[in-house]
């Protein structure tokens, strides 16, 4: 199911009555009480009927009485991955609930994070083999090569690595996907919902330049597809299938933008990926990032904050920003993600 703000406050109850809806798409801010209070607060503020969510733990919720509803409930992603399949879904379970004891909970949606190195594939082993040439000597090459004769010798014939081996089932991205599968099978609410559907992921910029920059069915080969040099994640990948939603990350780890390259292909691709793995291809949303650099790549935008709209507007990432946008830690550049925000819904 795709959620938007308009499907949420129709099936969410506050104080015995319906919560306002709303008609935009569900959207998120992550970020500090300052920057928050610069989209959130004030005249020229968005509100809660414009789609914002404010994630939790977050001083000053979303400024407005009423309103605890649009607080996003979390679970840290390092500690789910070493949960068991029973306690993941507990946990998960317990979060979409809610209750008095639960930040955020009366949203009945927990964030996953983050989904990153901690779920990701095994690194793939290199496969090798020995191979006799006329029986005067042997050689060792990789298993998707082979030898071939000639007149005057022989040579190496460079093949197409092998897509990197499914993970076992003690893999934290298998154990997730399986506890998701089991939240999907548990009915939530009357609209047809499932508990998995009530699960969101933000997605760590080391998965998100993975999609966007590696080559392959899974991301994982080198530019000429002969080896695997990145881990994938396909342990994980039925699980983000199953979500409500895939938060991409497009920012790295020491603030900086990730590359326009990856602002171009990383959210089709991850669409489409979903979608063979179980789910739907309308899942996936951007996380912005008051980044202090520009994208790698990026033209015609004035300012870092311009640039990461200019690339979401682009191509097949519009459709994308239609299902709701998120921000991160927006800093100085909060009012500018706010007014970029309602230029694009339209919001007066």
């Amino acid at each position: 199911m795709k959620f938007c703000a308009a499907a949420l406050g129709a099936a969410i109850i506050l104080g015995g009555a319906a919560a306002a809806a709303t008609a935009a798409p569900m959207s998120i801010v992550y970020s500090d009480e300052e920057s928050a209070s610069t989209i959130l607060e004030g005249g020229t503020a968005l509100s809660p009927e414009d789609g914002l969510f404010r994630q939790d733990p977050g001083s000053g919720g979303v400024f407005r009485e009423g309103y605890d509803h649009h607080r996003l409930a979390k679970v840290n992603g390092h500690q789910l991955a070493k949960m068991t399949v029973p306690k993941m879904v507990e946990t998960l379970k317990t979060q979409i609930d809610g209750g008095e004891d639960i930040l955020g909970g009366e949203s009945h949606i927990v964030m996953v994070d983050e989904v990153g190195n901690a779920f990701r594939d095994k690194k793939a082993r290199r496969c090798f083999k020995k191979v006799s040439i006329r029986g005067a000597r042997t050689v060792k090459i990789a298993c998707q090569n082979r030898i071939k004769l000639t007149k005057n010798g022989w040579k190496l014939i460079i093949g197409k690595a092998k897509a990197p081996p499914k993970q076992g089932k003690n893999h934290p991205g298998t154990r997730l996907t399986k506890a998701m599968r089991e939240l999907d099978a548990m009915p939530w609410g009357t609209e047809g919902e499932s508990y998995a559907d009530r699960v969101h992921f933000y997605l760590a910029p080391a998965l998100v330049t993975l999609v966007g920059e590696g080559k392959g069915k899974h991301f994982t080969f080198n530019k000429k597809g002969t080896l695997n040099i990145r881990p994938g994640m396909r342990g994980v990948a039925g699980a983000l299938a199953q979500g409500g939603g895939v938060w991409l990350q497009m920012y790295h780890g020491n603030g900086k933008a990730v590359s326009s390259k990856t602002w171009k292909f990383a959210a089709k691709r991850l669409d489409t990926y979903m979608k063979r793995n179980g789910g739907k291809n309308n899942r996936v949303h951007f996380m912005m990032h008051g980044t202090k650099t520009k994208p790698r790549g990026a033209k015609g935008c004035a300012t870092p904050m311009a640039c990461n709209w200019a690339l979401a507007k682009k191509g097949y990432n519009k459709r994308v920003l239609k299902r709701g946008v998120g921000v991160w830690k927006a800093g100085d550049q909060a009012a500018e993600w706010r007014d970029e925000y309602k230029r694009f819904f339209g919001i007066a």
